[in-house]
């Protein structure tokens, strides 16, 4: 049931955006290749049959609309709440570490203190028998 819901909430939707660029569904069948009787029932009023997600894209290009604005209800995630959410945060905590924590030792590595107040030393890149610089 849910199924034939999202089918006829695109469906009305493909249809208001045809209707706003007044643009017909046979014009829609020919710019997309989706056959005319194919296009009818996937855009029927009462029971659409489900498009697929190669239709709905085909369907999206042709009109020139992003496949979300045939998907009502489906809101675009803005670029940095879309990173936010796929990049676990930091193991030491929150943010960039507080410059007061970065030391420049004497033998030029850098070493850090994490919040348990341990200093973490990044190894030199020089060879092991090179005098430091």
């Amino acid at each position: 049931m849910a199924d034939s819901l999202l089918s006829a909430r695109v469906a009305r939707s493909v249809r208001a955006i045809l209707a706003e660029k007044r643009l017909t569904q046979e014009w829609l069948a020919e710019a997309s290749g989706i056959p005319m009787r194919t296009l009818a029932r996937r855009l029927h009023v009462r029971r659409p049959s489900p498009l697929s997600i190669e239709e709905l894209a085909t369907i999206a290009v042709a009109l020139g609309v992003g496949m979300g604005d045939l998907l009502p209800g489906f809101e675009h995630p803005r670029p940095q709440e879309e990173r936010a959410a796929r990049t676990p945060p930091p193991a030491g905590g929150a943010g960039s570490p507080d410059p007061a924590d970065v030391i420049d030792s004497d033998h030029g590595s850098l070493e850090m203190k994490d919040s348990a107040s341990t200093v973490l030393r990044r190894p030199e890149s020089r060879p092991s028998g090179l005098p430091p610089t």
